[in-house]
């Protein structure tokens, strides 16, 4: 009677730790996905949220954004856990691979007070964020542009579906063929007449491009194309400036119907001379 008496004590309590175990099991807890930690990361630059930094790798942070050091410790200046007096809005995000993009206009504080819109790209390895591209420009004055009627940021939230690869030959082919070999005459095979511009000063429709000589480039180098849905993204350089020698950065972002390209957002920031990098990774 002894012994049964011992065994049943012996499993009750093994199924008590056994119910300890599983109620404080991290494993258990909902995993945030590649853009949940993205949105994560941008929305603590208001709120402050200081776990937002757990979604950052603690051994390998590569900033591009070259008014910043590498490593996560600067955002720790950022994320205190108190608001920032930032306003942050995301307005579309995309994921292609390991690659995470969001469209967001940072507001209040930010930059002295004057709005900017911003793509940022963030790299993942192992589930942590361990590189980051941005490109930032200041908000349109006024915000509705006199040449197209848009904003930099209004237009479709959501990603749609469409097929990855297509939709990357595609914006492939357009930017070596048009904006590298400036050959504008053939504009009709990549782009709709109807093509949508958010790019400030630009008009809508493709007519303005047979303004340009035939031949005439508009980037000197592609640097990445990432494709998701009927999204794609390019990183590109232009030429340098005549008088000041430096380049423009161009972050693009296309949305594709039926083979063509229909919409365009962007941001243009001048790449600031070397002599002022707070890192050494560069802007690509």
């Amino acid at each position: 009677m002894y012994q049964l008496k011992t065994k049943f004590l012996a499993l009750a309590l093994l199924m008590v730790g056994t119910a300890l175990v599983s109620c404080n099991d991290d494993d258990d807890a909902p995993q945030l996905n590649q853009i949940q930690k993205t949105q994560a990361v941008l929305e603590a630059f208001e709120s402050g949220n200081k776990e937002a930094l757990d979604y950052i790798s603690d051994t390998k942070y590569i900033q591009h954004n070259l008014t910043f050091p590498d490593g996560k410790g600067v955002l720790a200046g950022f994320f205190t856990g108190e608001p920032t007096g930032i306003k942050f809005e995301n307005f579309r995000i995309l994921e292609a691979d390991n690659i995470v993009i969001a469209h967001s206009r940072y507001g209040g504080v930010w930059n002295n007070g004057t709005p900017q819109i911003g793509l940022d790209v963030f790299r993942f390895e192992n589930g942590a964020i361990v590189e980051h591209w941005d490109n930032l420009q200041d908000e349109s004055d006024p915000v509705t542009d006199v040449v197209n009627g848009n904003t930099q940021v209004n237009g479709p939230t959501q990603i749609g579906d469409g097929d990855a690869i297509a939709n990357k030959t595609l914006i492939t082919n357009m930017v070596n063929d048009i904006l590298i070999s400036g050959k504008w005459s053939i504009r009709d095979t990549y782009f709709s007449g109807s093509y949508i511009q958010h790019s400030v000063g630009m008009p809508n429709g493709t007519d303005w491009m047979a303004s340009f000589p035939e031949g005439t480039p508009f980037y000197k180098s592609l640097k990445a194309i990432y494709t998701s849905g009927n999204f794609a993204f390019v990183r590109a350089e232009g030429y340098p400036d005549a008088t000041t020698g430096l380049s423009t950065a161009f972050f693009d972002l296309f949305r594709i119907e039926d083979g063509k390209i229909v919409e365009h957002w962007d941001t243009q920031q001048v790449i600031p001379d070397a002599s002022t990098w707070a890192n050494t990774n560069g802007k690509w």
